[in-house]
């Protein structure tokens, strides 16, 4: 279903007009490589493989407090563009949450997958002890993957892959901010952490039969609403320099 409307946002965006929120230089140079793109609202980690196509998707927990990190101890996980720099083999690591049970053996499962954040050394993508955290706004500012998830996404990371990690504040949909770098076909994706439903004629018909909604249709009536706002906007301004 995610594929279905990537594909429509990357039609959009090339239609519409407008910056990424300011933060499109973050994908300056990825559409000749493979990167990490962590969403914070929806709370996913996606591979996108180069030229935008999205390879594989995996739920996570991140910082309990929103927006960016700016101190030791806020709670908060960084947004910005960050280089892995290590993968430490994180089995019988401890860390204490602060929460009154002591060292926890194994905090960070099996693996840790630092990240390059300016003032900050601790912040890395890593496994659990906690895996019933995810997906909620559970950590202190490090993105949290189930451990079967890190185990699978540490076979197909590097040093030096960039990590792209968006803003709480984002308005601007992550299709678009993917249609930088390019319009691609999109990936049969098969997700560790969550089976993904491919749209159909067939599946949207039996989503409509069982009471669901019609995906497909929901789909079409978005593009065809925003295609009449962009028509409109051009009838507005021929009549604008018209009587200038």
């Amino acid at each position: 279903m995610k594929k279905c409307f990537l594909c429509l946002l990357f039609l959009l965006a090339a239609a519409l007009p407008g910056r990424c929120d300011g933060i499109d230089s973050w994908f300056a140079g990825l559409d000749t490589t493979a990167f990490l793109l962590v969403d914070k609202q929806k709370l996913t980690l996606t591979l996108v493989a180069p030229g935008g196509r999205i390879e594989r998707d995996y739920r996570i927990a991140c910082g309990e407090n929103y927006g960016n990190k700016t101190k030791k101890g806020d709670h908060r996980t960084p947004e910005g563009r960050f280089p892995i720099n290590q993968l430490l083999n994180a089995a019988g690591l401890s860390h204490d949450f602060g929460d009154g049970k002591g060292p926890i053996a194994n905090a960070y499962g099996p693996w840790f997958l630092r990240l390059d954040v300016p003032g900050f050394i601790t912040i890395g993508i890593h496994g659990t002890h906690l895996p019933e955290s995810i997906g909620s706004r559970a950590t202190e500012g490090c993105i949290r993957l189930r451990n079967e998830d890190i185990l699978d996404l540490k076979e197909r990371v590097a040093v030096g892959m960039p990590v792209v990690i968006l803003p709480d504040s984002l308005t601007q949909p992550v299709g678009a901010l993917l249609a930088i770098l390019g319009r691609p076909e999109p990936a049969e994706v098969i997700e560790p952490a969550e089976a993904e439903t491919v749209v159909t004629t067939e599946t949207a018909d039996a989503a409509a039969a069982s009471g669901g909604p019609n995906w497909a249709l929901v789909a079409l009536a978005a593009v065809a609403g925003i295609a009449a706002g962009v028509a409109a906007v051009r009838i507005f301004n021929k009549k604008r320099h018209a009587n200038l």
